[in-house]
């Protein structure tokens, strides 16, 4: 797994998200996938956790290897299909494969 951190490339800030929000990433070779945004809704950066799948079609190892700092890539606005609801302040989001659940804490 690794942590991939995408900053604007103008000065301005990257805009808000909240939690649940997720991003279309142009990946090296022409691919479109979308990756959770893992961080709290900081306005300079967006980061994104990358497994390594060796069943993948070459998207994860893409960025595993052949991407280095300072590449530049297409990202989307972020757009959130998974809002959180309701007044609780405390809440537990579960994501991954079914055979490998990880608590995401907000």
């Amino acid at each position: 797994m690794i942590f991939v951190r995408v900053r604007r490339s103008q000065r301005s800030g990257a805009p808000a998200f909240s939690a649940g929000a997720h991003v279309d990433l142009t990946i090296p070779g022409g691919w479109v996938r979308q990756y959770s945004l893992c961080n709290s809704s900081e306005r300079h950066r967006y980061l994104i956790g990358v497994w390594k799948d060796a069943h993948s079609r070459g998207e994860s190892k893409a960025l595993h290897e052949a991407m280095n700092v300072g590449d530049t890539l297409q990202v989307s606005l972020p757009r959130n299909r998974f809002r959180m609801c309701g007044t609780s302040q405390q809440r537990s989001m579960y994501g991954g494969r079914t055979s490998h659940r990880r608590p995401v804490w907000l």
